[in-house]
């Protein structure tokens, strides 16, 4: 249940999130802050899962992360604003470079608006500069370098759950 409940948050946040860009876009070029219709996702919010269905990280994202996203997204009606729920899964094979290139073709050619999940840090460091350079978002809930929130923190990602320092020292402080 957690799972699809955290899941439905980055459904809904990457909506929301693109919506709350594109009016900060909007008031900092001095226009109204509401935002048009056609700037939200051509019509569609479409999510990218970039995840280890096969190697190490599978059991703890792959499978039944892609299960509770699409369950979610399922008990969230299909659709967020208004506009209907895209969500399309890759297996990056803990790999960087595969990560890096789905993230591109993703970026530049399929109209993703949000790339989720990532597990790997070297994955998501790759996807992170990716996404600033398209200006889309990245939602990182499985990714655990401190970088992602110090040095390579960007103002299109989020990373909301755990990183290494946080992981050393509750280790450190039970020890």
């Amino acid at each position: 249940m957690n799972m699809k409940i955290a899941s439905l948050g980055t459904a809904v946040g990457a909506a929301l999130l693109a919506a709350g860009m594109q009016s900060a876009m909007a008031q900092s070029a001095g226009k109204s802050a509401s935002v048009p219709e056609s700037k939200i996702s051509d019509g569609v919010v479409k999510i990218g899962m970039i995840t280890d269905m096969s190697a190490i990280y599978s059991d703890l994202t792959g499978p039944g992360s892609v299960l509770a996203a699409r369950m979610a997204i399922e008990d969230f009606g299909g659709q967020v604003l208004g506009k209907k729920i895209e969500f399309e899964v890759a297996d990056h094979q803990n790999k960087a470079d595969i990560a890096a290139s789905i993230a591109r073709e993703w970026l530049e050619k399929g109209k993703f608006d949000v790339i989720v999940d990532v597990p790997n840090s070297a994955a998501v460091l790759a996807i992170v500069k990716l996404a600033k350079q398209f200006n889309k978002i990245t939602l990182i809930s499985t990714g655990a370098t401190a970088r992602i929130t110090n040095e390579d923190c960007t103002d299109t990602n989020v990373h909301w759950t755990y990183d290494t320092i946080a992981l050393s020292k509750v280790t450190g402080k039970a020890i």
